[in-house]
């Protein structure tokens, strides 16, 4: 059952952003599957991805820039490289995911679990982490995180952190 739903999803996904967004707007209920995938490279602008289940999915290089993916589950995503540009993230669940460089400017982190993700590079500058869990979460070398943003998250004193904060 869980492979055809992925499969179902997939499918309309593939379709693009504009027939899958209709998708969602016609079956507002419906949670989308897409465990592991491959969104390689993907074009996702603007995707309604909200509450997705997401977890394992490949997404290297993908632009996801002002999608929403508020309250999605993507834990153990490699979303290395990937542009978030003003993404929602809004209480996702990203444990364990892999944001090696990505671009997560002006994003929506409020209330996301970043437990032991790795955001080395990521660029931070303009997003909001109010709320976001980052026990483990590595920020080495992530550019715009300020001292503010970690005041505003749970778990910063057990991150790794840039030697110098902006």
């Amino acid at each position: 059952m869980l492979k055809t739903a992925t499969n179902l999803c997939f499918a309309i996904l593939s379709e693009g952003v504009e027939t899958w967004n209709r998708w969602r707007h016609q079956f507002p209920t419906q949670i989308p599957v897409l465990r592991g995938v491959d969104l390689n490279k993907a074009d996702l602008r603007y995707a309604n991805l909200r509450g997705a289940c997401l977890g394992g999915v490949q997404a290297a290089s993908a632009d996801f820039t002002h999608a929403d993916l508020s309250e999605a589950e993507l834990q153990q995503a490699d979303m290395t490289c990937a542009d978030l540009y003003a993404a929602r993230l809004r209480f996702a669940s990203l444990c364990g995911c892999s944001l090696i460089g990505a671009n997560l400017a002006q994003a929506d982190l409020s209330g996301t679990d970043l437990a032991d993700s790795d955001l080395c590079g990521a660029d931070l500058t303009g997003a909001s982490l109010n709320g976001a869990l980052v026990c483990g979460a590595d920020f080495r070398g992530a550019i715009g995180l300020t001292s503010d943003m970690l005041r505003a998250t749970i778990g910063a004193e057990d991150a790794l952190l840039p030697e110098k904060l902006n």
